[in-house]
C-alpha cells in the first residue's frame, strides 16, 4: 500500500482504527483549560470532523438526538455542520486570493457536495498535504530539490468526452488531475437484460405503413417486438446490433419526439425512425442510446465486467506546462460557465500528422475563482518549468480504466467449426438476429416443423433462427440463454428426422428444428448445453474466465526538448531528473472520488439545473440512470378512498417521500387515521364510511351503472361531502397524487395550479389488451376492450358531471368542464403493480408508468402472532400437512356464514390446514337468509382480525 494512504487509513478517524483521545487535552472537546494555551498544533479538518462524528454518536446512543440513518429524517447532524463550516471557511478565505498572486497559495479552495452520511464524508475530507502526497506517489514528482508543490483547488466536476463522467478535480501549482469512480458492471450475461424498454411508433421507408411497436435496448442490440409480453419476445420483428449504428442523428427543434439512428452501409433495414409520445421520453431514449453505444464501443471486452470495482476508475494527470491552450467550452448547456476545453501537447511525433494536441473538456459544477484563473496558473508553471534551473522530465498520464477511448470495437468474423459459411451470409445472420459481430457464432442450415428453411445459430448468449423471405415477412426466433431450459433430440413416428426441441424455462411453447444429419443435430445440442452450463455457472459465481486484465494506461511524454513556454519546439535542455509514476496497490480513485461522493455531487449539480437543461445534460456513465434528484422540500398530498388495500400503498410511498425530506399527508377515511399517524405521516379526513362504500360496490359492482344509479339516490350527499372535504384537505399541497376513484383530484389540481399524478392498484387506462375491471364486455376482443373504457368514463361523467361542475363553480372558482377538456389520457398515471403480473400494453402512452409494488414492511405496527396460532402451525408441520391461507380482505359478503361453511368443507376434502381470515366479509352483511355460525374444526384456524392488505392482492 502507498505510504501516504496507509498513514491516512490508519490514523484516527478512519474505518480501520478505533477512535482514541489523548489525556493531555488536545482533543476538540477537551475540558482541560490548560489546553487552550498549550503549544500543540491546531487540529486538522479531518480530526475536527472525526471528533464531531464521535460526539454525535454519543448523543445518539444516549437519546439526546435522533440518528438520521435510522429515523429517516432530514435533520442536520453535528458532522454535517462541521463539514459544511470547514468547506465554507476554506472557500471564503481562498477566494480572497488575488488573481495575479501565485506565489503564496496558502489557502486552497475546497468545494465538496454535502451528504448526510457522516461515515463516508470523512473518507474524502483529507488534509491538504495528504492530497499532495498521494498525487506525488501516484503520478510522480514535478518539483525540483528546492521547490514545493501546493494545492490550489479541489472541487467536484466532470469530464465530457461525448458522455459525461463525474469525478474530482485537483489543481496544484504544478499539475491538473482528475479522478472518477465507475459503477460496478454486471456480468457479460447481463446483456440479455434490457437497459431501457418502452413503446414507440416505428416509421418505415417506402410504402410500408408505420406501426406501434415495443422496443428493448440491451448492451449490444436493439430488439423490436409486437408487444411487451414474454411470448412475443421469442419472435422479434427485427433486431439491430449496436455495431451497425454509426451514431444518433441530431435532434431538430421541430421534431423533439423523433429519434433517428445513422446506420452503417452494410445495415439492411426498412425502419426509418422512431417517434415517441413525449419529448421527455425521446430525450431519455437518446441518452440511453448514447450511453449504450459508448459502452459498447469503448468498454474493453477482455476485462471481466463483474470484476470492475470502485477502484477501477478513471484517472488523469496533466503537468501544467504541457497544456498548450485553455478555452471556454462551446455549445454545452451543462456547466457552460465552468467547462474549459484544454489542449494537451502530445508526445514526440513518430509519423507525420500525429502531432495534433489532445483535447479534453473539463470543469467544476459550480464557478470557482481559481478555476477561472487556470490559464494564468498554467503560464506561471510554464515560466518555472522552462527556467534554466529546471530539471524536471514529467509524464502525462491518461488512464481510462476499463475503457478504451482510442479505437472503436472492430467486428471480425468468428465463425468456426466444419460448418462454416461465407462472411457475407454470416453478417446477414448477425444483423437479422442482433448478434454482436465480435462474439463467437455457430451457424448451420435447418428448418422448422412447418418446412421453413433458414439459418440456425448458436451465439455466446442466445440461440436463434432466421428465414429470409422475399414475398412474406422474415421468420425470426431469438431465445436468450437464461430462457433455455433444455435441448433434446426428437423423431417423428412415421418418418425418420433429425429433430431438436428446445424448451423454455418460463413455459413458452417448445421450438422444434430439423437438421440434415444427426451429427449436425448432436453438435447443436452440445453447443446449447455448453452455452446453458456456462451461463448458470457464471450466475452462481462459479469459477470460470473471471480473470481481469489490468487496465492499459495511456502515457505520453512531454519534455523540455519538445516544448517551450508557448508550446513550440525547443533546443535540447537539461533532463537529469526522470520520475516514473507508480502503480499503487490502493487505488487513489477510491480515496479521492468514492461512488458516494460521486452520487452526492451529481445530485447537488442536478438539483441546481433548470428543467430544460436537465434534459440536455450529456449521458453520465458513472451515475445510475434512476438516481433521484431532490430539488426542494415539497408537500405531497395523497387522495384515496376505498378499502385498506387502496390506502396502504400510499403509506409505503409516503415513507419513501419522507425519507427524501418531503412532507406527506394522506387524505382518506377517518377509520384509517390512527393507522396512518402510527407511521409518522399526516392524515386528513374525506370519504365517509369505507364499509358502506364496499358493501355498495359488492352488491352492484364497483362504479358500475347500477352503482352509479344507487349513488344518485343514496350517495349524492356522500359525493358532495367527498368533493368538499377533498378540496379543503388539499389547500396547502405542492403535489397531488390521487386514486381515480376519488374523482376530485384533477379538478383540485386545476384550481390550485399544482402538479397532479394519478396512481392506482389496478389498470384504469384505455387499452385493447384487456377490458375495464368494472365493465367487462361479453366478448374478449380488442375493439370491445377499448370500448369498455370509453363507456365507463362516459357513464361515470354523465352521473357525476352535474355535481362536479356545480362544485367547480361555487368552491373552486372554475368554469364548467367536460371530458374533452379534462384530457385524462394525457395525465401521468403510475400503477403500483409489477410488469410481471400485468405487462405494459403497447397502446399505453409513455405517460403511463408501471413502477412495481409499493410494499409496506410491517403494516401492523403493534401486531405479533398469538401463541395459539404459533402452536397450531407447529402442530400442522409436525403432522406433515400443508398450510394454506384463505382471506377476503376488504370484500363484504352477503352471507358470510354460508361461505365459511363451504370453505371448511373444501379444507377437509383437500386434507390441508388453513388459516381463514374474515377481514370485512361479515361487515354490514345480511343476517336474513344466512345460516348459524359453523363449528370450526381443528384443521382450520379462524382469525377474526384482518391481516390482509386489501382485495387487490391475494396471498396463498
Amino acid at each position: 500500500m502507498m505510504p501516504t494512504l496507509s498513514r491516512i487509513l490508519t490514523r484516527p478517524g478512519s474505518k480501520t482504527s478505533k477512535p482514541t483521545r489523548s489525556s493531555t487535552g488536545s482533543s476538540l472537546f477537551s475540558t482541560d483549560s490548560g489546553s487552550l494555551n498549550n503549544s500543540e498544533p491546531k487540529p486538522s479538518p479531518s480530526e475536527i470532523l472525526h471528533d464531531a462524528s464521535s460526539y454525535e454518536e454519543i448523543l445518539c446512543r444516549s437519546g439526546c438526538i435522533k440518528d438520521n440513518k435510522t429515523s429517516g429524517g432530514s435533520e442536520i447532524g453535528l458532522t454535517d455542520l462541521v463539514a459544511e463550516e470547514i468547506n465554507t471557511k476554506a472557500s471564503n478565505t481562498s477566494e480572497e486570493i488575488q488573481e495575479n498572486d501565485f506565489a503564496s497559495h496558502s489557502n486552497p479552495i475546497i468545494h465538496r457536495a454535502s451528504t448526510s452520511d457522516s461515515s463516508t464524508i470523512s473518507l474524502y475530507i483529507l488534509e491538504f498535504q495528504d492530497i499532495i502526497d498521494i498525487l506525488v506517489q501516484e503520478f510522480g514528482s514535478l518539483v525540483g530539490p528546492d521547490e514545493e508543490e501546493k494545492l490550489l483547488l479541489e472541487t467536484d466536476g466532470c469530464l465530457v468526452q461525448h458522455v459525461a463522467i463525474v469525478g474530482v478535480i485537483h489543481l496544484t501549482t504544478h499539475r491538473l488531475t482528475f479522478h472518477a469512480s465507475l459503477l460496478p458492471q454486471e456480468p457479460e450475461t447481463s446483456s440479455l437484460g434490457a437497459i431501457k424498454t418502452g413503446p414507440a411508433i416505428m416509421h418505415r421507408t417506402g410504402w410500408r405503413a408505420k406501426r406501434r411497436v415495443w422496443i428493448e435496448l440491451s448492451r449490444d442490440v436493439i430488439c423490436i417486438y409486437s408487444s411487451s409480453r414474454d411470448e412475443d419476445k421469442v419472435k422479434p420483428i427485427s433486431a439491430l446490433p449496436l455495431s451497425f449504428i454509426s451514431g444518433i442523428v441530431p435532434c431538430e427543434r421541430s421534431k423533439g419526439r423523433v429519434v433517428q439512428l445513422s446506420l452503417s452501409a452494410s445495415a439492411k433495414t426498412y425502419n426509418d425512425y422512431a417517434e415517441f409520445d413525449t419529448e421527455e421520453s425521446a430525450s431519455d431514449w437518446r441518452q440511453a442510446l448514447t450511453g449504450a453505444l459508448f459502452n459498447y464501443r469503448h468498454l474493453r471486452k477482455k476485462d471481466d465486467p463483474a470484476a470492475v470495482t470502485e477502484a477501477s476508475g478513471i484517472r488523469m494527470c496533466f503537468p501544467l506546462f504541457v497544456i498548450k491552450e485553455v478555452r471556454p467550452a462551446d455549445s454545452l448547456e451543462f456547466c457552460s460557465d465552468s467547462l474549459r476545453t484544454i489542449y494537451i501537447s502530445p508526445s514526440k511525433p513518430v509519423e507525420a500528422g500525429q502531432n495534433e494536441p489532445r483535447i479534453f473538456t473539463l470543469g467544476p459544477f459550480v464557478p470557482v475563482q481559481q478555476w477561472n484563473c487556470l490559464w494564468k496558473t498554467v503560464l506561471a508553471a510554464k515560466e518555472q518549468y522552462f527556467s534554466p534551473d529546471s530539471k524536471i522530465f514529467a509524464q502525462t498520464v491518461i488512464d481510462y480504466g476499463p475503457y478504451d477511448f482510442e479505437a472503436d470495437r472492430i467486428a471480425p468474423s468468428s465463425q468456426d467449426g466444419p460448418f462454416s459459411i461465407s462472411l457475407e451470409e454470416e453478417t446477414d445472420v448477425r444483423y437479422a438476429l442482433g448478434i454482436d459481430p465480435t462474439s463467437q457464432l455457430w451457424i448451420v442450415r435447418a428448418r422448422t416443423c412447418g418446412h421453413i428453411w433458414g439459418r440456425f445459430a448458436v451465439g455466446e448468449r442466445l440461440l436463434g433462427f432466421w428465414n429470409k423471405n422475399t414475398t412474406h415477412k422474415d421468420v425470426h426466433y431469438r431465445l436468450p440463454v437464461d430462457s433455455i431450459h433444455y435441448a433434446r433430440p426428437f423423431s417423428a413416428k412415421w418418418i425418420n428426422v433429425n429433430g431438436l426441441k428446445v424448451g423454455s424455462s418460463d413455459d413458452k411453447p417448445e421450438l422444434r428444428f430439423i437438421f440434415k444429419s444427426a451429427s449436425v443435430r448432436d453438435e447443436a445440442i452440445r453447443r446449447i448445453e455448453e452455452l446453458v452450463n456456462k451461463h448458470w455457472l457464471s450466475t452462481m459465481g462459479a469459477t470460470g474466465e473471471t480473470g481481469k486484465s489490468s487496465p492499459t494506461t495511456a502515457i505520453f511524454t512531454a519534455s523540455p526538448e519538445a516544448l517551450d513556454a508557448n508550446g513550440s519546439e525547443l533546443t535540447p535542455g537539461n533532463t537529469e531528473l526522470v520520475l516514473e509514476p507508480k502503480s499503487p496497490v490502493q487505488d487513489p480513485v477510491s480515496v479521492f472520488s468514492p461512488i458516494s461522493r460521486t452520487l452526492a455531487a451529481a445530485t447537488a449539480a442536478g438539483s441546481s439545473l433548470s428543467h430544460f437543461n436537465r434534459w440536455h445534460v450529456p449521458t453520465i456513465i458513472n451515475v445510475p440512470r434512476n438516481i433521484l434528484i431532490t430539488c426542494q422540500t415539497m408537500h405531497f398530498v395523497c387522495l384515496s378512498i376505498g378499502s385498506r388495500g387502496d390506502v396502504q400503498p400510499y403509506i409505503a410511498l409516503g415513507l419513501g417521500l419522507k425519507k427524501e425530506g418531503h412532507k406527506v399527508t394522506i387524505v382518506t377515511h377517518e377509520e384509517y387515521k390512527d393507522w396512518i399517524l402510527g407511521f409518522g405521516l399526516e392524515h386528513r379526513q374525506a370519504g365517509g364510511d369505507p364499509g358502506a362504500l364496499m358493501k355498495l360496490s359488492v352488491e352492484n359492482k364497483m362504479f358500475s351503472p347500477e352503482f352509479v344509479k344507487q349513488s344518485l339516490t343514496k350517495f349524492r350527499p356522500w359525493l358532495d361531502q367527498l368533493l368538499a372535504d377533498s378540496w379543503e384537505a388539499c389547500q396547502d399541497a405542492d403535489v397531488l397524487l390521487e386514486s381515480p376513484s376519488a374523482m376530485a383530484g384533477v379538478h383540485i389540481a386545476e384550481g390550485l395550479n399544482i402538479p397532479y399524478f394519478r396512481a392506482f392498484t389496478m389498470p384504469w387506462t384505455k387499452t385493447s389488451a384487456f377490458p375495464h375491471a368494472f365493465l367487462s364486455p361479453p366478448v374478449d376482443a380488442p375493439a370491445f376492450n377499448s370500448a369498455s373504457y370509453v363507456l365507463f368514463n362516459n357513464v361515470m361523467w354523465a352521473a357525476t358531471s352535474k355535481q362536479i361542475n356545480k362544485w367547480r363553480r361555487q368552491r373552486l372558482g372554475l368554469k364548467n368542464t367536460d371530458m374533452a377538456q379534462l384530457a385524462q389520457s394525457k395525465i401521468v398515471f403510475i400503477y403500483n403493480f409489477s410488469k410481471a403480473v400485468v405487462p405494459k400494453p403497447i397502446d399505453w402512452p409513455d405517460t403511463t408508468i408501471i413502477s412495481g409494488y409499493w410494499f409496506l414492511d410491517n403494516p401492523e405496527l403493534d401486531w405479533s402472532p398469538p401463541q395459539e396460532l404459533v402452536d397450531w402451525m407447529a402442530k400442522a408441520r409436525e403432522d406433515g400437512k400443508s398450510i394454506v391461507y384463505i382471506g377476503f380482505g376488504s370484500i363484504t359478503i352477503p352471507h358470510p356464514n354460508k361461505v365459511t361453511s363451504r370453505i371448511i368443507e373444501a379444507v377437509l376434502q383437500s386434507d390441508v390446514r388453513a388459516i381463514v381470515t374474515k377481514g370485512w366479509s361479515g361487515r354490514m352483511g345480511k343476517r336474513s337468509g344466512d345460516t348459524s355460525p359453523p363449528t370450526i374444526p381443528p384443521e382450520c384456524f379462524l382469525w377474526i382480525k384482518s391481516l390482509t392488505i386489501g382485495s387487490s392482492l391475494v396471498l396463498m
